[in-house]
């Protein structure tokens, strides 16, 4: 009894340190998950801020780019249009302003539409005289003033009767989309205006409309295509002095604010376009207009001569721009929350898979203990008939029993341990098959043949001592 009492105290502290081993184990890996989950949060933060400053970049660098070939490729065609010395001696004033629209048009077939209207402001005395262009025939005719362009009839008036450059005037900000530029001449040596030689007086004023349908509808989504994709970005194209008049929206649901970039367009290079071959437009000369445009200020006057062009926060136009989802902070925040996801749902694979383990372990061994109780249980309820079978069988061979009643009574005794024992087996032959599936169940038929050949092969030993 008390070897059995010690082996059932060290079955139970193997059983309990195990326990401890398996629970140290668990305790470790649910650590080692909630650490990395901590860890791979804070990369993923600093991922989400690294990609949301790198799409921010990214995002300022587009516009300004995109800034920088609307305002060079409306600078382009204003050059194309203007001037670059006198007017030769053999051809007349509109001759050679149509020269330079066809040679334009030849040259930037995709921008042919950029201008709506083409004109020429002629002094002649007090008055402006106003030459249109009428594209289809090619050729100038007068016209009156439109009201729209009244403010700069009044301001070419202004300027006639001053004699002089105003460098202010060409590049006034205003709601409009009419460009000024004026062409020079060199006073006169009789005229008054000798006393100021390095003074030239305006002559003329190429006038030229920009064609905003064409801006919305060609040039500006091409360039939106071109440098932001096309289809990851909303804009709005807006006045920069009033945001509310809108000149272009890509969706209606967007009018600019919030924004995730904006950036200034309709910035003319003024200085590249007197500055171009070297001429003044008729005899200004660089030098003047280098020092005309020096010291603009907030005027809007363009960069050094070779410059990359005029900064992106000037323009009469103001591009915005927004992230479909948004902002770029929503599209940053969505990577990052799924990467969350991502993270945590491999954690709980992790921890779930720790716990089955566990689970199974345990039920593990709670079957083994069952198997080794049912082992031994089995073992003593078949220690107990056989002990009495071998006992009956001991005292008959040895002849203790005698009587013909104690006979009998051994036989009726070694007969029921016999039917108990097979009453055992039975049973373990039954959780057997219940175990693997099987069921002992119903009689089944056999061969009486083979019933008959397997009791002579069990007795075959028997039988030919017997010589039967």
């Amino acid at each position: 009894m008390g070897l059995g009492w010690r082996h059932n105290q060290m079955e139970m502290q193997s059983e309990r340190r195990q326990k401890r081993v398996w629970w140290l184990f668990a305790f470790a890996i649910a650590a080692s998950c909630i650490l990395i989950g901590f860890l791979q949060y804070t990369w993923i933060g600093e991922v989400s801020i690294a990609e949301r400053e790198r799409m921010q970049a990214s995002l300022r660098g587009s516009l300004q780019q995109l800034s920088r070939d609307f305002n060079a490729d409306l600078s382009t065609a204003v050059s194309a249009l203007h001037p670059s010395g006198p007017a030769p001696e053999d051809v007349s004033r509109e001759e050679e302003y149509l020269a330079l629209f066809e040679n334009w048009k030849e040259s930037s077939p995709h921008h042919a539409h950029l201008f709506r209207q083409i004109a020429l402001a002629v002094p002649n005395g007090e008055e402006i005289h106003l030459l249109v262009l009428d594209k289809n025939a090619g050729v100038f005719h007068a016209a009156a003033w439109p009201p729209d362009w009244a403010s700069v009839r009044e301001r070419l008036a202004a300027r006639l009767s001053q004699q002089g450059f105003d460098a202010g005037g060409p590049f006034r900000r205003s709601e409009s989309t009419l460009i000024e530029l004026p062409r020079f001449r060199r006073p006169s040596e009789r005229s008054e205006e000798a006393s100021s030689p390095r003074r030239p007086v305006e002559s003329e004023w190429l006038l030229l409309e920009v064609n905003t349908d064409y801006v919305r509808t060609a040039m500006l989504p091409e360039l939106l295509k071109r440098h932001l994709g096309g289809s990851d970005y909303d804009a709005t194209l807006a006045w920069s002095s009033d945001s509310s008049k809108i000149l272009f929206q890509s969706n209606p649901a967007f009018t600019g604010n919030p924004a995730d970039g904006t950036i200034r367009l309709f910035e003319l290079q003024f200085e590249n376009i007197f500055r171009r071959r070297g001429g003044g437009g008729g005899g200004g000369g660089p030098g003047f207009f280098g020092r005309r445009f020096e010291g603009r200020g907030d005027r809007g006057g363009p960069p050094p001569s070779g410059g990359p062009g005029p900064p992106p926060d000037r323009g009469q136009w103001t591009l915005s721009v927004r992230h479909h989802a948004g902002s770029l902070e929503t599209v940053v925040q969505r990577g990052r929350w799924r990467n969350l996801a991502i993270l945590a749902g491999l954690l709980a694979m992790m921890l779930g898979a720790l716990a089955a383990l566990i689970r199974f372990t345990q039920r593990e061994q709670r079957l083994a203990k069952l198997q080794m109780d049912f082992v031994a249980g089995v073992s003593h309820e078949l220690r107990t008939p056989l002990t009495v079978i071998r006992t009956a069988a001991h005292n008959l061979h040895g002849g203790l029993v005698s009587h013909p009643k104690q006979i009998q009574r051994y036989g009726a005794l070694i007969r029921d341990e016999s039917e108990r024992l097979t009453g055992i087996v039975e049973q373990i032959l039954r959780f057997a098959g219940a175990q693997a599936g099987r069921m002992i169940q119903d009689r089944e038929p056999a061969r009486v043949e083979t019933v008959i050949e397997d009791a002579l092969t069990a007795t075959a030993r028997i039988t030919d001592e017997a010589g039967c």
